[in-house]
């Protein structure tokens, strides 16, 4: 199982975003996995003043959304990344992360939004190319976030 992980970070006016292809360890007695990356690349360390001044007063209105695409194969989910990318809309706003997960060879997808509402307006982007790359989003699982702990 792999992990696609994208995040935005930024600090003292440096500001960049992380893609790639990493592995996730499970741990089945625990019923835990995690994904441990050190983001001190040219994008800063997310643990800055900066980054924790963006997050607070988001978490109680943050929503976590989690799809199941039916169809949605890496290779479409790259696809809707370029996509996005070249609408303007691969990092967009009120978005706080964005992490695709692979199973059993499709994209499933967790993000973290800061509200439903700049949710909505990402969608009216996503959901034409979803259609086109012939993957049904399916209802997202939307939930309240409680807590962001980086790091």
């Amino acid at each position: 199982m792999h992990v696609y992980l994208e995040m935005r970070a930024g600090c003292q006016g440096k500001s960049g975003t992380l893609r790639g292809k990493y592995p996730l360890n499970l741990q089945l007695g625990g019923y835990s996995a995690s994904v441990r990356i050190n983001l001190r690349s040219g994008a800063g360390s997310v643990a800055c003043d900066e980054n924790r001044e963006m997050l607070r007063g988001t978490v109680g209105m943050a929503l976590g959304m989690y799809f199941t695409p039916s169809s949605f194969t890496p290779a479409r989910y790259d696809d809707a990344i370029k996509r996005l990318e070249e609408a303007g809309a691969g990092s967009p706003p009120g978005r706080l992360y964005h992490v695709a997960m692979e199973a059993d060879g499709l994209i499933q997808v967790f993000d973290v939004w800061e509200s439903e509402a700049s949710f909505q307006a990402f969608g009216k982007t996503l959901l034409p190319i979803m259609k086109d790359l012939g993957a049904d989003p399916g209802q997202p699982q939307a939930s309240p976030v409680h807590n962001m702990i980086k790091g």
